[in-house]
């Protein structure tokens, strides 16, 4: 099974392409690294995960017993989400959530799913040039979503099964419809 998978890998314009999808993998978290890198230290936005995110002063009401306390407390913010801040929330974002540990999440799911796309097309020996498809969806989801958010996580987690899955499940019709 080994040996079918690496002679697939090197078959045809495989290597090539696989090269290029690599190269292109390297540069676009280069980049998102570059971009991410001097919010490593603060939180995202509390609403959308971005990473571009500023501390809001607010007023966190909590409990005890039975007795509403209410303490000042700073809450991060985007730009876009700020002006929509609420003075009053009843739950605070968790402290261990921090912009450094969601872009270590963006890179490996983003690595995984390469993976396992070039793991599904070697297994069932399709085009390399579906390979195309993970740089498109690191690049759409980083620019509508942005690289640290709360979309853009899922977007990955769910690519790692659901884009193998859909081109098995594409082959398979295509191959009964072609017999």
């Amino acid at each position: 099974m080994f040996k079918i998978f690496i002679r697939t890998i090197f078959q045809g314009n495989n290597p090539k392409i696989l090269t290029i999808i690599i190269f292109l993998h390297i540069i676009i978290f280069g980049a998102a690294w570059l971009h991410t890198k001097p919010f490593f230290d603060g939180k995202p936005c509390a609403v959308c995960g971005r990473a571009n995110a500023k501390p809001v002063n607010t007023l966190w009401q909590y409990k005890s017993n039975s007795v509403p306390y209410v303490m000042e407390k700073n809450i991060w913010y985007c730009k876009k989400h700020s002006g929509k801040a609420p003075e009053i929330v009843k739950e605070i974002p968790s402290k261990k959530d921090t912009v450094k540990k969601r872009f270590l999440i963006t890179i490996s799911t983003g690595s995984l799913i390469l993976l396992a796309l070039l793991y599904t097309l070697t297994l069932i020996n399709l085009s390399f040039y579906l390979l195309f498809t993970h740089p498109a969806i690191l690049v759409l989801s980083f620019l509508f979503f942005g690289i640290t958010g709360n979309s853009t996580i899922t977007i990955f987690f769910t690519s790692i099964v659901a884009l193998p899955l859909l081109i098995f499940l594409s082959w398979s019709k295509w191959r009964l419809n072609k017999k």
